[in-house]
């Protein structure tokens, strides 16, 4: 129903990664990154170069993994966007702790976010002892659809997980 931008091309994106289609990841952020379709909100093309930088580091290519976080980075540091960059995947984290020191004006920005998100891990995870491992809201969303007429394959679907991950819940 919504007209072909970056936002969504960057949401298909993140989509067919999720489902460990790469390829197909990458031909939905090459016109997002490329500025042929532009994205209506900063946050997607965050998004679609941290995307950029997860799919490059798992492909082994780790000149176009810090290209694009340098790219992520011009967009986030000047909007303080730092739940993005330590939230968005382990492997960015990652990416961002290997590569200290060769962010340039963004040194600062990137030691910050990643202090905040170790300090929000750390609450995370004291959270769940205290709660006697608490689930997560995904976690809480996907068993409130259980009691419903709903199929298991369509639950996995509409939660964006395999039905593995609806089983084990």
């Amino acid at each position: 129903l919504l007209p072909d931008s970056g936002d969504l091309r960057a949401c298909r994106a993140l989509v067919h990664a999720h489902h460990g289609r790469d390829a197909a990841a990458r031909r939905e952020l090459t016109p997002v990154l490329s500025g042929v379709v532009p994205c209506h909100a900063v946050t997607s093309q965050v998004v679609a170069c941290l995307l950029e930088a997860h799919l490059a580091d798992i492909a082994g290519d780790s000149a176009l993994a810090h290209t694009a976080l340098l790219r992520a980075l011009d967009l986030a540091a000047p909007r303080r966007m730092m739940r993005d960059l330590v939230h968005w995947s382990t492997r960015v984290s990652g990416l961002l702790v290997r590569n200290r020191g060769r962010f340039g004006e963004h040194e600062n920005f990137v030691a910050d976010a990643l202090a905040r998100g170790r300090i929000a891990q750390e609450h995370s995870g004291a959270a769940a002892l205290l709660a006697g491992e608490a689930l997560t809201r995904s976690e809480l969303a996907l068993l409130r659809d259980l009691p419903s007429l709903l199929s298991l394959d369509e639950i996995a679907a509409a939660h964006v997980v395999s039905l593995n991950t609806v089983k084990s819940h």
